[in-house]
């Protein structure tokens, strides 16, 4: 049995470049939805700090309690950990 000579025939891989392109653009991608989820979750709460700046429940009469969680002025850096007591 003779062998089939390799010489007619061409071997194809990726370079070095196409491969540096390639993850690249992947963490590219990547890091555009990091950053897009980010900015969801910031224009969420931006969303609930306007409609508590807006809401009618400061002048409601006889309103016992009003917990109100978006304004950064409304929690104090004390109590911003889970599991610590409310206190004001």
């Amino acid at each position: 049995m003779m062998r089939q000579s390799k010489i007619g025939k061409k071997s194809k891989a990726f370079t070095l470049i196409e491969i540096s392109v390639v993850i690249l653009i992947i963490g590219i991608l990547l890091a555009g939805t990091f950053i897009g989820t980010r900015l969801i979750a910031k224009s969420r709460l931006a969303a609930a700090e306007s409609l508590a700046r807006s809401s009618p429940v400061p002048g409601i009469k006889d309103n016992m309690l009003w917990l109100e969680t978006s304004l950064s002025a409304s929690i104090d850096s004390s109590q911003a950990s889970d599991g610590a007591a409310v206190t004001s």
